[in-house]
């Protein structure tokens, strides 16, 4: 699969898990992408939801970073 950019606000996650999330995994890639400029690696896997909304499959610490670090879209591939 190709990866392409999805703007943030048309992501959409699935029920929080009981794990939650980790914020110093989140600050870690947000300082990256601030400082590196670079893309998330892997790309953030999605699953087509209506007409513009993707459902995050996984990622869902990546799309946070992207947040925190200001940007506006994250690199995604859909789900097979």
């Amino acid at each position: 699969m190709t990866p392409f950019l999805v703007p943030l606000h048309h992501l959409r996650f699935q029920p929080n898990l009981p794990a939650g999330m980790n914020p110093l995994r989140i600050c870690s890639i947000a300082d990256a992408l601030r400082n590196v400029g670079s893309e998330v690696d892997p790309p953030v896997v999605v699953e087509k939801l209506g007409l513009d909304d993707w459902l995050v499959r996984d990622g869902r610490h990546r799309v946070v970073a992207s947040w925190v670090a200001g940007r506006r879209d994250v690199m995604c591939e859909e789900a097979e």
